[in-house]
This record gives structure tokens, sequence and C-alpha cells, in this order.
């Protein structure tokens, strides 16, 4: 069956493309892409390259795979180069750029085209091999790009060149007439226009022997409606039966087969499909070669699940089901016409599964059916589809408001409305990128351009998706805003408030003063005042505003002034004043700043008590480090603040003393000054500047193992200490600024110990005229003793004592007939110990 298609719409769907000549273009931009070129390309990328114009801002280049260069979009771009990628490998691209200058673009140059790389292909194989024909294969990845062909070379040399070259654009070939048993070997490239691939690694394979039994000839299909195809070929000669297989696969891998003694049969297969057939003769069971493939597309189906997408007063959008989708090109036929005489009727063609029926008649209703063609023939037509247009929208648009930079519309209802579009721009026809949609029957439009001529129209949006007419455009005119100020005057700044003048504006009624902590000023307070001067008053002191104003009149508001940024003065002194450390001759002061978020410097003084105060350098870190003091003495200290406006008031006073000076030596003398064998008394002598000591004592050479004490007076007895021991003792003097060096160490020997107890058993042993004996027990831990006389009594004043290594003790030298009293005592190294009581003898008479 044949079918009448335009061509033009078979250029669409296989993607063949016609180049379409090149824009007029200025001298500038002539000069700018004169020397518009290609980089380096690869299978994905592909770099373009041009010449630098003389005062270009930048330059705007277009791609695409279209003559015009431009279905894959525009960049923009202030260098002389760039690099497109994820680009289709062996694809021609078109590529034009033109000067941006000032904001106003310049004419397009002329186009460049090029292609990116195309990769070897390795997947080349042989099948369906016989006697005399073998069948080559490829994968099919590019046969969707336009202008890709392939190139097949085959020979019986390895290099595959001996029997020259075909050209197909299909993903297989058939090479016919070959030698039976005899080994070739073919290789592949691809090409567009512009480049070439490498060639693929020769393919060798190798040709059956010739087979004793015919295969049959002639085999030709038929496709019949809705998807049948007949099948037939010649008969063949002592043939008990012939095999017939298909499939959608170009090896019959998966193939169906049927078993037939017939030359001719019919098939139910899928519809648009390509199918792929070959048919072998059987004799006595056994096959012959295959004969020669053959393909066929089947009829396509007819579209399925008609759908009107929309409707308008005078389009009609219907999408369907594309049937049997695969990757054979297909396309649809759309017929309409309307149900009444008056509208509008025709059919036209598209290869997408939707489309758009345009210039019909408002309020008309259409019957809409679609089929599907391909290149075998056409699909019966789809049940039709009724569908009407919409009415006119009738409304008029009313002006309820107008601003400066606003206007109010309203409109009348519509039945059935979902709800509203509004276009409105400042064409004639109201155009605008982004139109407005709303549920009421008013809109406010926003942020218009002041002083302009404006153009708006309404439609309805229905609730079954359908789009109702536009109504009459309506025209308006924004209010012109009120002159731009120049920047205010500042006449006084205060620690509250600030009084400012500008110029009056003439079209003025009020103005509008804004001022802010945030120095960008975007949203802050907001005064309005009658006339210049003015006063801002509820400020916060020593704090930084900028502040900006702008005029105002009926039409709304004009442009702000420049900002003028100042700061308040300053009300509050510094507070929380704190000495933070203080010494002999150095005090540091810290203070916390005063409210408020303006930078300030800082002045102190300070006064000896009873003196002249003294002032400092300014600084604006909240401490300051007073040096030169004197130490032990009086002061008192103010801080005062300034910012950039003026002084603030001094700071309540703090009193503070300098400590004493540190002890710079330690205490000198130190001595022993009575010692036993149990005790020592220890004195120095006293420095002026010490508030007290500190004694460190010890038996080991640090002197510290017997602890410190913390003394007021220059005197110390050490008591509980062991007889025959070394004792060590230092001391420094401290204040209240710390302590002084440890002087040299004390070395304390305690003496041993004497006897505890007096002698035992003390008697008169004998006298005579002029000799009294005395007797007492020895004692082995005694080294001697000690015997003293006399006529005391109480055995006092009796004079020095004797020395006796052992009783008894002859006292001799007496006079006869006198009274004497004795004692004795126990002595050791460490001295002699108690005294024995007091005996009383007399001598014999003469």
């Amino acid at each position: 069956m044949a079918v009448s298609i335009p061509r033009t719409l078979w250029m669409t769907i296989a993607g063949a493309y016609a180049l379409m000549p090149c824009c007029q273009f200025s001298s500038t931009a002539q000069a700018a892409v004169s020397q518009l070129s290609l980089g380096k390309a690869t299978s994905q990328s592909a770099e373009v390259k041009w010449s630098k114009a003389a005062e270009a801002d930048r330059y705007e280049l277009s791609l695409g795979t279209d003559a015009n260069a431009s279905n894959r979009g525009t960049i923009f771009s202030s260098e002389t180069s760039h690099q497109y990628d994820n680009l289709m490998p062996g694809t021609v691209f078109r590529a034009k750029i033109r000067v941006i200058t000032g904001g106003k673009a310049d004419a397009w140059g002329p186009v460049l085209e090029f292609s990116t790389v195309i990769p070897v292909v390795t997947e080349v194989a042989a099948g369906n091999i016989l006697d005399s024909s073998a069948q080559i294969f490829w994968p099919n990845r590019y046969h969707d790009l336009p202008y890709i062909r392939y190139e097949l070379s085959l020979g019986t040399d390895q290099d595959a060149v001996s029997l020259g070259q075909v050209t197909t654009q299909k993903n297989e070939y058939f090479f016919r007439d070959l030698t039976p048993d005899t080994t070739y070997y073919a290789k592949l490239r691809i090409v567009n226009p512009l480049v070439s691939s490498n060639w693929s690694p020769p393919l060798a394979f190798t040709t059956l022997p010739y087979s004793p039994g015919t295969a049959p000839a002639g085999l030709q299909l038929k496709p019949l409606r809705p998807s049948r195809v007949q099948v037939q070929w010649q008969s063949v000669a002592e043939a008990n039966g012939y095999e017939l297989a298909y499939d959608t696969d170009l090896l019959l891998r998966n193939r169906n087969s049927v078993s037939t003694s017939q030359t001719q049969l019919t098939v139910n297969l899928m519809p648009n499909t390509q199918y792929y057939f070959k048919v072998r003769s059987v004799f006595n069971g056994r096959p012959s070669y295959w004969s020669a493939g053959e393909t066929c597309l089947t009829y396509p189906a007819k579209p399925e699940s008609l759908l009107i997408t929309g409707n308008t007063v005078n389009q009609i959008m219907v999408s369907w089901q594309a049937p049997n989708p695969s990757l054979r090109l297909q396309a649809y036929e759309i017929k309409w016409s309307p149900h009444s005489l008056g509208g509008e009727k025709g059919n036209t063609y598209t290869a997408l599964s939707n489309f758009t029926l345009a210039s019909l008649s408002p309020g008309q209703t259409y019957a809409v059916s679609v089929r599907t063609v391909n290149e075998t023939g056409l699909s019966d037509w789809s049940a039709p589809l009724s569908v009407k247009t919409m009415p006119t929208f009738g409304s008029v648009l009313e002006l309820v408001r107008v601003t400066t930079s606003t206007a109010v519309l309203k409109w009348t209802p519509y039945p059935d409305a979902k709800s509203y579009e509004l276009s409105y721009g400042s064409d004639i026809e109201a155009h605008n990128k982004n139109a407005l949609e709303t549920t009421s029957t008013s809109l406010e439009l926003k942020d218009l351009i002041p002083g302009l001529l404006y153009y708006a129209k309404v439609r309805p949006l229905l609730r079954d998706y359908t789009i109702g007419s536009w109504s009459e455009i309506k025209s308006f005119t924004t209010y012109a805003m009120p002159s731009g100020l120049s920047k205010p005057l500042l006449e006084n700044v205060a620690a509250a408030r600030v009084e400012l003048s500008w110029d009056p504006v003439p079209d003025a009624t009020e103005y509008e003063i804004m001022f802010s902590t945030d120095l960008d000023n975007i949203q802050g307070e907001k005064r309005r005042v009658s006339s210049s001067p003015a006063r801002v008053s509820g400020l916060r002191a020593n704090t930084t505003y900028s502040l900006k104003i702008r005029a105002l009149n009926k039409g709304g508001a004009g442009s702000w002034s420049e900002d003028v940024v100042f700061t308040t003065a300053l009300d509050q002194a510094p507070n929380r004043l704190i000495l933070d450390e203080a010494l002999p001759t150095e005090a540091v002061i810290r203070w916390s700043a005063p409210a408020g978020n303006a930078p300030c410097t800082y002045t102190l003084r300070y006064q000896p008590v009873g003196q002249a105060w003294v002032t400092s350098t300014e600084g604006s870190a909240p401490t300051y480090n007073l040096t030169g003091l004197d130490p032990a003495t009086a002061y008192k200290v103010q801080v005062r603040a300034s910012n950039q406006t003026g002084l603030g008031p001094w700071s309540q006073t703090l009193s503070f003393h300098t400590p004493l000076p540190l002890p710079e030596t330690a205490p000198p003398g130190l001595r022993i000054v009575k010692l036993s064998d149990i005790a020592a008394d220890i004195a120095w002598k006293a420095m002026p500047q010490a508030d007290g000591y500190r004694l460190s004592m010890g038996t080991d050479l640090d002197a510290s193992d017997r602890g410190v004490e913390d003394l007021r007076d220059t005197f110390f007895a050490l008591r509980g200490l062991v007889p025959e021991t070394s004792y060590f003792a230092k001391v420094k003097a401290y204040n209240s600024s710390g302590d002084g060096p440890w002087s040299e160490t004390l070395h304390i020997n305690t003496p041993p110990s004497p006897p505890i107890s007096a002698p035992a058993k003390v008697a008169i042993l004998e006298t005579t005229e002029n000799t009294i004996s005395l007797l007492w027990d020895t004692n082995i831990q005694v080294l001697f003793y000690e015997v003293s006389i006399g006529t005391d009594p109480r055995g006092e004043n009796m004079g020095n004592p004797l020395s006796s290594n052992a009783p008894p003790y002859v006292f001799r030298g007496l006079k006869s007939n006198s009274t004497y009293y004795v004692k004795v005592r126990n002595c050791s190294r460490g001295g002699g110990g108690p005294w024995s009581s007091v005996l009383k003898a007399v001598t014999l008479p003469e």
C-alpha cells in the first residue's frame, strides 16, 4: 500500500537536517568572531576558541545540532574560549558567537561546524555464514545520529583491503558472491561529513563448503494489515519440505520456526516491528543452508487512549498513548472536523504523541481522530473524540486603584472558572514573562515602574483544565515618583536625638526618614515629617546610626537619599571600675564600656592622695596599666569615654593602695641565743619593710622536715629537741607583695643530756679528827662524780665541787670537833646531775 506522507515529516523523523544560511553581522561582530575555531575535541567534549573583541563586555555563545546552532542553548563568557562537555560522540555540532557591549547584543557571527570524535567500534561480529554469503553486524548505538554512515572493507588479506569497500547506514551488511570454504577479513569504521573513526580490528571468518542441497531462492515478504506478513519463495526440486524462521533479532537467535510443505504462508506478528526472515529446504529430514535473509516492517497499530488535555477559544490540545513503542520510526496523522458548518477542519502529521490544533472557531464542537504511520503504511483511525472550543471571554477589565508602583484590577466572574490568568506588560499586547494566576476576581500588580504606560488582559482557567479567551486589553499609567533627595546635613547630634536638614523637593507632600543601627540600613524605624529641618528623638546614646530620607506624594515614595552615618553623644561614664592587679609601682585598672554600639576611646586620670591629678594616654581597650607609682601609697582613679561626637562624663572614683615592695634580702643576724640538750632559742635582726617572717626548720640540710612557722617577732624557741642531734634553720621576710629570699642555713647541734638522778645509798663511812669518808652506790653509766663539803646546813654556798672517780671519797684537812655538811652527784658528758640529800658529819676531838 502506498502512503503519501510529506517529505518534511520524514526528514524530521529520520533526523535529516538542511543547513540554513547564516545571519548578517556587523563589523564589530565580524572582527570578534573572524577567528572562531575548534580547539581540542574528544568523543564527549570540544573546545571552541575566538579572538578578543575591542570594548567587549562579554560574549554569548550558542550551540546546536540544528542549522541555526541554537537547539542546545546559549552560554555567556568573559573569556575567549569555552569547553563543552557531555556531548554525544560522532555528532556534528554548530556554534556561533556574538558580542555583548554595554548590555546590548551585536549580530551573530558565522556558524562554525565541527564534530566530536567517533570511537572505534570493536564489537564487530559475523553471523549467518553460508557457502557464498556472510552477514556482518555491529551495535546500533549511533543509528539515531544525523549524517552517520558505516564503511566496511573486505579482503582475503589480513588488512581486509583487497576486495574493496562498501557503505551502509544500517548496522548490518550481507556480503554475497563469496567463494565457499575461504577465509575472509572484514573491518569497519564510522564516518560523518567531518570526521571518521579509526578502523576496527580485522574480523576473520570462513565461508562454509559448498552445500549439496539447494536453499530456496526468491524469498519475498508482503506486510498485511493489521499485523500480518505474507511470505513466499520459489520451490526447490526434490525438496520434501521447508523450514521458515523469523525473529526481531538480526541473528534470529530466538527465532520462531514454522515447518511447511507449501511455498507460501501468512504469520501473525507484532505491529510496527522490524522482523528478519530466512528459509531453507529439507531433503529427507536433512536441511540445506539458509537462504539469504529478508527484512520486513509490520503495519502500525492504531493509537489508544486519545485524550483532550486542554482547550481554548481557538485551540485544542490532544494526546494519546503511542502504540507498541519501539526503536522503529513512526508518525501520526491527525484529522479534525466540526460537527456543524462554520468551523475549521483539516489534517496534519506529527512525530510526537501529542498535538495542538490551532486557528479553530470559538465555541465550536470538533471530532478528532488519530492514526499511526510508518514506512510500511497506515493503521486504522482511532475512535473519534468530541471536544468543544471555549467561547469568547467577554469580561471587561476595570482599574480600581493605581499608585507609583502598584495597580489593582478587577473583572466580572466567568461561569465554571477554576481560576484566572492575568497578563500585563508595557507592550500593547500585554505580554508578560510570568503571567499571574488568582482565584479571585481582582488582583494587585506590584513592583511596577513609576510613570510607565501598562497594558493588561485576563482570561479564565476552567475546571476541566481548558482555557478561556483573553479579555479586551486595559491600559493604565502609574504615577510618577517624587524627585530624589540629596544627602541630608546633620545640624546637631545629642545623646538621644539628632537634628538634620535637606534641600526641599517641589512635588513632595511630606518626607519619610528611616534610621537604623544596621549600617546597610535595609530595614529600620521610620518617621514622617512635614518639612526641613526636622528632629529625630528617642535615640540611644553612644550608638552609631545610618539615616536616609525620601520624599512622598500621592503617587508613592521617591528614591532614598544617600545614607548619612552618625554617632549619638555619650551620657554615661564607664562603670564597674575595678582594681585588677596591684604591685608596689604598678596597678592594672579595668572597667565596663558605656552602653551603645559605637567604638570608644578612654582617658584615665589618677591622683596620689593629697596631690594633683595625672592624666594618662588615650586607648580603645577597657583596661589600663598604671606604672611609676609609689609603693605603700593611697591613690584615686577615674575614667571617661569619648566617641566621634565628643567626651562623656568622668566615672566614679576608685581608691586603692599600692603594696610594700617585695623584700629583696634575707633577715640578717640569724643566730643561737641559748642551747640545751632538748631546746634552743634562736633570733635574727628585724627588717623595716617586713610584715612578718617565715622560719623553716628540720633535721635535713634543706631545713624543711619540721615545717614552717609564720612569726611576727624576731625570736623563736625550739623545743622538744633530741640530745646530740644536728638541726637546721633558715628564715625569710614577707609582706603584702610576697616573700623575700631565704637566709643562709643555721646549724644547731644539741649537747648530750646530764644524768637524771642523784647517787643512791649516800652515807658517812667514817670520821676522824680531821677527815670524813663519804660512801655511795656506783653507776656504770656515770662518767665521774662530784662531791661538795661545807658548813651550810642547806647544802648551799659549799664552794667548788670536787671530782671523784669512785667511792668512797675522803675529805681531808678538816678541823677537829667540827660540824660539816656533805653531798654528791653523778656526772656525764652532758654535765652534772641532781645533788644527793645533804648529810651531817662531825669530826672527832683531838
